[in-house]
């Protein structure tokens, strides 16, 4: 199959705004080359190889490791199912999920590498940088909710967020 789907890549970064549809962070040189991901893989969905629904912006190394494995949409997950660990960093599924959906968020998990110590820095740098830890100057709230998103929520929907920001709208 020739790989017209690359010809959409700028199309798709515009539309999700440089946000990898699995991480939730901008995609950097330090994240890795963004790529088109075909959520159903081409190997199961021919006739999906060339349609922009089943195109999905995704970091080079997350859509190598999802490869033909089945994981949850991005765009059917619904707030809260994935929580931030604050302590380290990594992507899990809420408590109180049925027992299917949490195994099912796991193995999403597992498959897409979430919780790579690369991915893991990567959020802790952006919570860090947001409150100013060390001897950083605090970035603003735009700022997070622009370059990841995830983190954004997940420090709203845990109360961690500034000050005032704590009254704003992630």
């Amino acid at each position: 199959m020739p790989p017209f789907w690359r010809d959409a890549l700028p199309d798709l970064r515009l539309a999700y705004d440089d946000v990898c549809a699995y991480l939730g962070m901008r995609i950097h040189p330090a994240t890795g080359a963004a790529t088109v991901d075909h959520f159903e893989p081409r190997s199961r969905n021919t006739a999906g190889a060339y349609e922009w629904t089943n195109f999905r912006l995704a970091v080079a190394r997350v859509n190598s490791l999802k490869g033909e494995h089945q994981v949850h949409d991005p765009f059917t997950i619904e707030p809260g199912w994935f929580v931030l660990d604050i302590g380290t960093f990594e992507v899990k599924p809420a408590d109180g999920l049925d027992a299917a959906l949490r195994a099912g968020l796991c193995e999403t998990i597992r498959h897409l590498g979430l919780n790579e110590v690369t991915f893991c820095q990567a959020r802790e740098r952006y919570h860090d940088d947001y409150l100013g830890l060390g001897d950083r100057e605090p970035l603003p709230l735009e700022w997070l909710q622009r370059e990841c998103p995830f983190v954004a929520a997940e420090l709203a929907r845990q109360g961690r967020l500034r000050g005032r920001d704590g009254a704003a709208e992630v």
